[in-house]
């Protein structure tokens, strides 16, 4: 399995704009939808409301791979560039 923990510093003020267009995009309900994908979930932190967690689960590295290469990828991009300051990604190979 292929687990991905994604953080995310939103600029300032923006979460809610953030939010509202990921939402709107559909794209969570896409990668839930590939198959082989386990988890999809994003988070808030409690104590500092900038941060943003993303964690996706994949079955194999092959199911991984092909959220990479799915059209919502590119949709997720376009977002996250308008609102994201810096991110930590880390992958587990479990």
């Amino acid at each position: 399995m292929v687990l991905y923990i994604n953080s995310y510093k939103v600029k300032p003020n923006m979460m809610d704009k953030f939010i509202d267009e990921l939402n709107a995009s559909g794209v969570e309900q896409t990668f839930r939808s590939i198959p082989g994908n386990v988890l999809f979930n994003y988070s808030i932190a409690a104590k500092d409301k900038d941060t943003f967690y993303l964690t996706d689960l994949w079955q194999d590295e092959s199911s991984f791979q092909a959220h990479l290469e799915n059209d919502a990828l590119r949709i997720w991009h376009g977002i996250k560039d308008k609102y994201i300051l810096d991110k930590v990604v880390t992958r587990y190979d479990i």
